[in-house]
């Protein structure tokens, strides 16, 4: 059960870090510059780096592994991966509810 809920905040963790912070965005310009040196940057995809459902799979595969979960393994990964699609838009909803909070506590000490 520990495995599950490990999965969870895995897949929770990484959709917030790939679908909002976008770290990988730089590291592809990084790659881009240094193979290509001054040819125009076009976009590419970098799986599983640049898709939160590809290394939520992933992650969890190998940690759930790891901790010696054998078989279930598969199935803890399957549904982090499965997860993310949940999470992307709880997460937007959230950050619009705290954008408003905060717009109009703002709008209220003005």
């Amino acid at each position: 059960m520990n495995s599950l809920l490990y999965s969870l905040a895995i897949a929770a963790i990484l959709t917030f870090i790939i679908d909002w912070a976008r770290p990988q965005e730089a590291f592809k310009h990084f790659i881009w510059k240094l193979l290509n040196g001054n040819i125009p940057y076009r976009h590419f995809s970098f799986k599983p780096f640049d898709c939160s459902l590809c290394l939520s799979f992933w992650t969890t595969l190998i940690v759930t592994l790891y901790l010696g979960e054998g078989l279930l393994s598969l199935l803890y990964a399957s549904i982090a991966g499965y997860s993310t699609s949940f999470i992307s838009p709880l997460l937007r909803a959230l950050s619009q509810v705290w954008n408003d909070l905060l717009y109009k506590l703002t709008k209220i000490t003005q």
